[in-house]
């Protein structure tokens, strides 16, 4: 029988609200044995499918018994029914809790709701944090923090893509949940990117970050200056490597520099910075382009590109193409 302490670990994981020793306790638990990695897994299933309503409510025992038992009935009927023994009253007991501490920490029931922010299309957001921390939300982008920041916990949700600039505190961690993934920092400044749960990007511009998937920090990596971290669900690994792309912040500074870059991968930057395809059927080895851009528009880029290069810039129905000289007079 699963022990209170370990329901307890549960319950304030699945809550977010585990303070770095009983994460660290929990990760203890979960990796001990199987049957502990299936019946986390199951609860977790269990309580993100409940309907709010049904989450507001305070069970008791029997009840979410039963609820367990219906749902397995249901979707394993003959490869689960034979382990519920140890399953159902371990669920039930989590679920319980749950319930009641759904109801004492709801926002908006017993507390206020957290602080949420949210950006448009072509929208950049500069966000002063009560930590002194200073983040910067790109467009079609949402930060949600509690309302306790700074005071309990340093944490923030991000979904969409942010620069931050972390206040340093050896104490107290600083951490952004991002897709399936958490970076956690004391003070550093980083780039952070994920629209969906497949893919989170991280790219470190200064200080070291940790990063890792949720509740596997001991699986995760660490990125200093120039690293870019990468996560992708479908394999479920994290990659590390050095930064090659000098423009990820382009959308904050407004700067575009280019080195000797290929026309094809200039061509791809433009079309990422200002949201409009141009492409180009030229060979690279024959074409490149050095030089900086601050903030200026994608005609005056082009008409400098097509000066240089002598080339010419097609507009189309399909967006810009770059060609030459004497195809178009």
């Amino acid at each position: 029988m699963i022990a209170d302490n370990e329901i307890s670990l549960i319950v304030k994981i699945i809550g977010n609200s585990a303070s770095e020793t009983e994460t660290e306790a929990f990760n203890n638990w979960l990796e001990s044995s199987e049957d502990n990695q299936k019946l986390y897994t199951h609860i977790k299933t269990l309580w993100d499918n409940l309907p709010d309503t049904n989450k507001q409510i305070e069970f008791n025992e029997s009840a979410a018994r039963e609820k367990i038992i219906s749902k397995i009935q249901r979707q394993h009927r003959s490869e689960i029914i034979s382990k519920a023994r140890f399953w159902i009253p371990a669920a039930a007991s989590i679920l319980l809790l749950l319930g009641i501490w759904y109801i004492t920490q709801k926002p908006g029931v017993n507390g206020p709701e957290p602080v949420s922010y949210h950006t448009l299309q072509n929208e950049v957001l500069d966000i002063v944090l009560p930590d002194g921390s200073e983040l910067w939300l790109n467009e079609n982008s949402s930060l949600e923090l509690p309302n306790s920041f700074d005071k309990r916990q340093k944490k923030v949700k991000l979904k969409g893509e942010a620069y931050f600039e972390v206040a340093r505190n050896e104490e107290k961690a600083f951490k952004v949940f991002a897709g399936r993934t958490t970076t956690k920092v004391v003070g550093t400044s980083f780039y952070l990117k994920s629209y969906d749960k497949e893919k989170v990007l991280l790219i470190v511009n200064s200080g070291k970050v940790k990063f890792y998937k949720h509740f596997r920090p001991q699986k995760g990596i660490v990125c200093s200056t120039g690293d870019k971290g990468e996560y992708f669900d479908a394999t479920n690994e994290i990659f590390k490597e050095k930064n090659n792309n000098i423009n990820y912040l382009s959308w904050k500074t407004g700067i575009l520099t280019f080195s000797d870059t290929p026309l094809s991968e200039v061509c791809s930057i433009l079309t990422n910075h200002f949201k409009v395809p141009v492409k180009s059927n030229l060979e690279d080895s024959a074409f490149s382009i050095t030089g900086t851009f601050k903030n200026e528009n994608l005609k005056d880029i082009l008409t400098t590109i097509s000066l240089t290069l002598d080339i010419k810039i097609s507009d189309t129905e399909n967006g810009i193409v770059i060609v030459k000289q004497n195809i178009i007079e």
